[in-house]
């Protein structure tokens, strides 16, 4: 009964909603107070509205609105006049307010996700509807966990702002993830893997081996350098035996005749040895870089340039996968092979290969 009491003695105004906060009226004195988060302040507080000379707030709600202009117009209106108005002048304090509770490189990160949301703007760009229209922008082309990423660093931001300068709250929390359709996994039809084979008889011998394996068995880029010889056994590979996959598993993927012949160009060595000596710091970029160089002269790799480092070289898993699909290979066996964690990444391509099988 004591907290319904407390809660019918507050009534809140609504009729005036052009200024932060809300006007409230107590219902037990009949006195007029402002519920507002001040500027430097991390909580709400109820301001009494006192006229000038009082020792109680007004019981007028007339007087009570033009008190509440004129607090707003001392706390918020005569101190933001002397801020920094662009976002680049407030970029220093935010980085040091975020190193107390952040590390270096989290720093870094939300610094630069600020620079390429808000860079060159001002306090009154800094709304819901610009973080929103970013955040569509960049769900385009980047993974939803990395739109996540943004709009917390950008809220973070926004807090910080709130600390310092009046916000009508955070307008980071005011916008929603946006969900962007995920297209189909991108792959090599026949056509593109003829062209594919015959220009890779000009390319070296590693790397003519290296893009014939990831074409027979699927691996996956740093798996495939990170192969000995010691792991090719009767016509089989054994992946993750020693340094298991993100999935945890180790697995044996059978090697058709080309690939068998494709390890063959390269001679074997000791069982210790890698099977692609190449495989150094930054070797992934190298390969990538040797594939890039190849394939640019086709015109049917015009289309099919990724912006990550990795994506053209994942082109060759995503093709095992749809040939193997269509190819009418079981589910779960395709899942084995591939070392796929769940079976909704695996239906991607089966629904892509089956449906490029039936075209």
């Amino acid at each position: 009964m004591k907290n319904r009491s407390r809660q019918k003695q507050w009534r809140v105004d609504t009729s005036v909603d052009t200024l932060p906060g809300s006007l409230f009226r107590n219902t037990t004195t009949g006195r007029w107070y402002w519920r507002v988060q001040l500027p430097g302040e991390a909580k709400r507080r109820a301001i009494p509205l006192r006229p000038k000379g009082a020792e109680f707030a007004t019981r007028t709600k007339r007087v009570a609105v033009v008190l509440q202009k004129r607090l707003f117009r001392k706390y918020f209106v005569d101190q933001t006049q002397h801020l920094p108005q662009h976002i680049d002048d407030w970029l220093p304090g935010f980085e040091a307010w975020n190193a107390i509770t952040a590390s270096e490189r989290t720093v870094k990160n939300n610094v630069r996700i600020v620079k390429a949301c808000l860079g060159g703007c001002t306090l009154d760009d800094v709304n819901a509807d610009h973080i929103q229209a970013y955040l569509i922008e960049l769900a385009k082309t980047a993974s939803p966990a990395t739109t996540r990423k943004h709009r917390n660093a950008i809220g973070k931001f926004c807090r910080f702002l709130n600390t310092k300068c009046p916000l009508n709250g955070n307008p980071a929390t005011q916008t929603e993830s946006p969900r962007i359709y995920s297209p189909p996994p991108r792959y090599l039809d026949e056509h593109q893997v003829r062209a594919l084979r015959c220009a890779m008889r000009s390319a070296p011998v590693w790397l003519r081996a290296a893009v014939t394996l990831a074409l027979d068995t699927g691996l996956r880029l740093h798996e495939l350098l990170a192969l000995r010889w010691r792991d090719v056994r009767d016509g089989q590979i054994v992946v993750g035996a020693e340094t298991p996959n993100k999935v945890g598993q180790w697995r044996v993927l059978p090697l058709s005749r080309v690939g068998v012949a494709a390890l063959g160009l390269l001679g074997r060595a000791a069982d210790k040895a890698l099977i692609f000596p190449q495989a150094k710091k930054f070797a992934s970029a190298q390969y990538v870089k040797a594939l890039r160089a190849v394939t640019k002269p086709l015109p049917v790799f015009g289309e099919l340039e990724g912006k990550r480092t990795g994506n053209q070289w994942h082109l060759l898993r995503s093709t095992w996968a749809c040939r193997r699909a269509r190819a009418g290979m079981d589910i779960w066996e395709l899942m084995r092979r591939g070392g796929w964690k769940t079976l909704q990444t695996v239906l991607r391509y089966v629904n892509i290969g089956r449906a490029a099988g039936g075209a």
